[in-house]
């Protein structure tokens, strides 16, 4: 990533004494795959989220899996296999208490 060198801390004759590095405390980081799939979605989160729902919808809106109040295993782990017949790119869903988040699923024949 960019280093924005104002965000680069205290200069004392030009010698950069401080380095700042912004981060997210407490927002899960969601790791989805295999991408593209032909039937299991793999879904892990870094830290356990309260609340958490998962949707796939088709990009013509119609919704094909919603599970709400997901169990996760104990490594934060959860497989799905939703009944898609039809190939084509779809809206993953993940959402819990304060976060949401989107990925672009392609399930092949």
């Amino acid at each position: 990533s960019f280093l924005n060198p104002r965000s680069a801390g205290a200069f004392e004759g030009g010698v950069t004494t401080a380095v700042h590095f912004p981060i997210e405390i407490g927002r899960p980081k969601i790791i989805v795959w295999p991408n593209p799939t032909k039937t299991n979605i793999n879904i892990e989160l870094t830290i356990p989220i309260d609340n958490l729902s998962i949707s796939l919808t088709s990009l013509t809106g119609l919704e094909v899996f919603n599970q709400k109040d997901v169990e996760l295993s104990d490594k934060n782990r959860l497989t799905i296999s939703p009944d898609i017949t039809i190939q084509g790119l779809y809206i993953l869903k993940i959402s819990g208490l304060q976060f949401k988040e989107t990925h672009l699923i392609y399930i092949a024949e």
